[in-house]
């Protein structure tokens, strides 16, 4: 749908993109609907004649009598020659009309079972494809937009706000088109039934529907009202949480207390009208229906006596009056409460269409090819908006080298991971990897040679074999694929079942099923910011033997917060010199690097 200006877009519009998204089971769930609707009629109408019988002798019933003299007129052409052209004869009735009665009434509740799990499943699937629109879009981003988007703001919009919206799309639905074209057939059918007894019930009707109206808008009003009211105590909340240090030392409990006091007030006011308006609408429809039905009764009284009216129709009337009344109050019930959904829809929307950085769409390359030397050229680092960490940066490293990165907290190390990690731009200079300058292209294409073991352990609930293989996925491993992740674990120095679930480990043990992964995947290029804090110097020693032993010609960056790793580093790059070029220490033996 192509619109002006898509970030402002009417409810109605908004709810009615949401119902195409699957016109094919919408299409279904409407079929569904318009079946079960003159199945209804049916079942009112030889309801009505199974309450007629009950009071009088079994006779034939004359078409008339059934469904009054306008629909009559229609069906008689139908029937012309038959022995129904006149009237339903008695022995039908006694032979098939509990037959028909019990097919019709298994039918109209199959319908209706049939369209409410469709409408559920239709929620169920909307809610599921914005959770996925939300995933996408936060993982998408760059570093600085994701670290602008609030966590809980996030937290709230994939829970609280998909929930509501889930509700509040199957309460539209529901009582839009379920129940309201099923309430405008069975108007029409009233009017069919009888003209003079349909005037009557609408004159007091209207009224009602003016109660309706007034109250469902007021009610609106105060709960937006309300909902306001509580999101700036919530706010005033937390912010004395923050600053509650500061009132204890100036004393000003009571100045804070008062302000408090006063959001509260025109909250309990606020619900106290609502609760009014509520209390007060329902009585005075209920109170109409009572008015309505009372006239309805006399008149038709009047009219039976002196034979303008058949009871069987007055009857069939009442009960689809019966029936139409749960409809109405069904939909004004489910529209006063759908504010809130669709607020909560609205703000989803803004967050998908915000205009917040993404990175390059591309696809899949699968290419295997390794990566054989990664450049700096006059790479210069720092977090955006910030001044620059460290400046002037040029190193190539080839296969085999180790490069630990030494410095004080605050220096820039973490930032230099990110940066040729390619998650943060650098502020000048130029990365190569096999002597192409990166892009997010370049990194997609490569990404299966890297892998990043950050400061804390990136595990997610699974299994411990499944934690290994990240980011594959393997249902249904192999026995050699099984073979690698034993060892994966045997060389991480972790005893552990490949079957067992993650929950239960240790930040030690964590760290290393981080490294596991590298021991399966065997990448070319490995980074590690403090991968190893964890762990005892024991562990940690072992591992990054088994680092240079088992992945001897791999690229490997290490934040080394230890001495130890020094020991095994080809090159060293020591940030202690901030705001300048870091210092490159060489080893003695240099043959794995060159220096630009």
């Amino acid at each position: 749908m192509a619109l002006h200006n898509p970030k402002n877009i009417s409810s109605f519009k908004l709810w009615i993109q949401q119902i195409g998204l699957w016109p094919s089971q919408f299409m279904v769930f409407i079929a569904a609907v318009l079946i079960s609707v003159p199945l209804s009629i049916c079942l009112l109408s030889i309801t009505s004649v199974v309450i007629q019988t009950i009071n009088a002798n079994p006779t034939d019933i004359p078409w008339q009598k059934l469904l009054g003299d306008q629909l009559a007129l229609w069906i008689t052409p139908l029937v012309e020659g038959t022995q129904f052209e006149t009237s339903i004869p008695l022995s039908f009735q006694q032979n098939w009309f509990a037959i028909i009665f019990l097919s019709l009434a298994i039918s109209y509740g199959f319908l209706n079972f049939y369209s409410d799990y469709l409408l559920r499943h239709l929620g169920e699937k909307l809610a599921k494809k914005l959770r996925t629109d939300i995933a996408t879009k936060y993982l998408s981003l760059n570093y600085n937009a994701a670290n602008s988007v609030d966590a809980g703001l996030l937290a709230s919009i994939v829970g609280e706000d998909i929930r509501e919206t889930q509700q509040t799309f199957t309460r539209l639905i529901s009582s839009l088109i379920k129940d309201g074209f099923t309430s405008f057939i069975l108007l029409t059918w009233l009017i069919i039934l009888d003209v003079q007894l349909f005037i009557l019930f609408l004159t007091v009707l209207i009224p009602a529907g003016i109660v309706l109206r007034v109250t469902g808008k007021t009610l609106k009003r105060l709960s937006k009202q309300g909902l306001q009211f509580e999101s700036e105590l919530l706010s005033g909340i937390l912010e004395r949480m923050r600053g509650w240090q500061t009132i204890q030392v100036h004393k000003a409990i009571p100045f804070e207390i008062n302000k408090f006091n006063k959001i509260n007030d025109k909250i309990y006011h606020v619900w106290r009208r609502a609760t009014r308006a509520k209390s007060l609408g329902s009585p005075l429809v209920e109170w109409f229906g009572i008015i309505a039905g009372a006239f309805i009764i006399i008149a038709a009284l009047r009219r039976i006596s002196n034979g303008s009216l058949d009871s069987n129709i007055f009857i069939s009337f009442m009960l689809t009056i019966a029936l139409l009344s749960d409809k109405i109050n069904r939909m004004s019930s489910q529209l006063n409460s759908t504010r809130k959904g669709t607020d909560a829809l609205h703000r989803i929307r803004l967050f998908l269409l915000n205009n917040l950085e993404e990175r390059d769409r591309y696809s899949e390359i699968n290419s295997k090819e390794k990566i054989s030397k990664i450049e700096f050229r006059n790479l210069s680092i720092g977090n955006l908006g910030s001044q620059c960490l460290a400046s002037n940066i040029n190193i190539t490293l080839k296969k085999g080298a180790l490069l630990a990165v030494v410095g004080p907290s605050g220096t820039g190390k973490s930032t230099f991971i990110r940066t040729i990690l390619g998650v943060q731009p650098p502020f000048e200079g130029q990365i190569l990897i096999n002597s192409k300058v990166t892009d997010e292209i370049l990194y997609q294409h490569m990404a299966h040679e890297i892998c990043f073991i950050p400061q804390e352990p990136f595990i997610f609930t699974g299994t411990i074999f499944e934690n290994i293989v990240y980011p594959e996925k393997i249902d249904n491993p192999n026995e050699e694929q099984i073979k690698l992740a034993l060892k994966a674990l045997q060389l991480a120095q972790l005893e552990k079942d490949l079957s067992e679930n993650i929950n239960g480990l240790s930040g030690g043990e964590k760290q290393r099923l981080m490294f596991s992964r590298i021991f399966f995947h065997k990448p070319s290029f490995i980074v590690i910011d403090e991968g190893t804090s964890a762990l005892d110097v024991g562990n940690e020693l072992k591992i990054i033997e088994n680092l240079r032993s088992q992945i001897a010609e791999s690229i490997t960056i290490v934040i080394a917060h230890r001495p130890v790793i020094k020991e095994y580093a080809t090159d060293i790059l020591d940030f202690s010199k901030t705001k300048s070029s870091p210092l490159l220490t060489i080893p003695s033996d240099a043959s794995t690097k060159e220096i630009i």
